[in-house]
């Protein structure tokens, strides 16, 4: 079966119009973040931003 035209659009290209860039970003680097804090074993320090982090999510953001 042919490729059709609409195929050759690259993912990264369809989901620029989708999510927010600097969004994106910023959240990437929050969950590095909890990351980091595990990894210092700062257990509790990273189990409240965690949770904040999931109270954020629930309410979309401009």
């Amino acid at each position: 079966m042919p490729a059709s035209s609409d195929t050759c659009t690259a993912p990264a290209d369809i989901y620029r119009d989708i999510v927010d860039v600097f969004r994106l970003q910023q959240s990437l680097r929050e969950h590095l973040n909890i990351l980091d804090h595990l990894e210092s074993r700062q257990y509790e320090l990273a189990a409240d931003l965690l949770r904040i982090r999931l109270r954020l999510s629930r309410n979309p953001r401009p």
